[in-house]
């Protein structure tokens, strides 16, 4: 495994939902420890509680080591173009977006001058994270809610995500709640040709020299479709099965690194 410093800059942090929210829990933990960020800024767009959820990030970063947690709680598009949450973000090592809604939180933030902004913090070295509905929002292609386990065509459909990770899309709490057919329909689809699918409490960390770190106790599923040889996705109609073949799958866990490079080629 290579070894990894905190002078690792400007990576992606994949969070499958339902981390321990303590200075004990791994995930948060080994997130601030990319750079041992000095200023925090959590994005609860995403939940229908803002305050609570807040409030509970800010204790547990704090705990962990942030001297700063800054709350931007954007609701709107328009609210993600204020110059105000740009001062607010200014100076933050780690930008966090909280679990709720990925529809509501693309919605806030899809095109904005505030999204642009985080995009140049994080190509300056900021890390950016997302936990739950924060992770799925990651891709260019973003996965929509639809049922967990049916190939049935119809049963996902994708959106506009935030556009941080070009070369797949995410689903998050999957193997708990058994997302391994949407993520196939949602390549068969061609929406994207790779699929990170990250267990509750742990993390698919993406390095800018993409190699990929999991933490955490789960497990990462990674499917690939560039090699599918075959899928009848557009020749049955809605409400029919779905089937393909061809799909590469690598489970990979705690320890585990994973160079990110071998899936960006045919």
């Amino acid at each position: 495994m290579v070894r990894r410093s905190a002078a690792d800059r400007g990576a992606i942090v994949l969070i499958g939902g339902a981390e321990e929210r303590s200075r004990r829990g791994e995930v948060l933990v080994e997130t601030w420890r990319i750079n041992r960020a000095r200023r925090v800024a959590v994005v609860p767009s995403a939940t229908a509680y803002p305050d609570e959820c807040f409030a509970d990030y800010q204790r547990c970063f704090r705990d962990i080591g942030a001297e700063k947690v800054v709350n931007i709680d954007v609701r709107s598009r328009n609210e993600a173009n204020d110059s105000r949450w740009r001062r607010e973000l200014a100076g933050c090592d780690l930008i966090f977006f909280s679990g709720g809604d990925q529809e509501r939180l693309a919605e806030c933030w899809y095109g904005s001058r505030g999204l642009a902004f985080i995009k140049r913090l994080h190509a300056a070295g900021a890390t950016v994270a997302g936990t739950s509905a924060g992770a799925a929002a990651m891709a260019t292609a973003m996965i929509t809610p639809g049922r967990d386990d049916d190939l049935v065509k119809g049963a996902v459909y994708d959106d506009h995500g935030l556009g941080f990770i070009t070369s797949a899309v995410v689903d998050t709490h999957f193997s708990q709640r058994g997302r391994i057919q949407r993520l196939a329909q949602f390549l068969a689809r061609g929406a994207a040709r790779v699929g990170i699918g990250v267990d509750e409490d742990t993390a698919a960390i993406i390095y800018a020299d993409k190699m990929m770190r999991i933490v955490g106790y789960g497990s990462v599923t990674v499917l690939n479709g560039r090699r599918m040889r075959y899928t009848n996705y557009d020749r049955v109609g809605y409400g029919r099965q779905v089937g393909m073949d061809g799909l590469r799958l690598s489970f990979l866990v705690a320890g585990m690194e994973f160079d990110w490079r071998r899936m960006l080629v045919p």
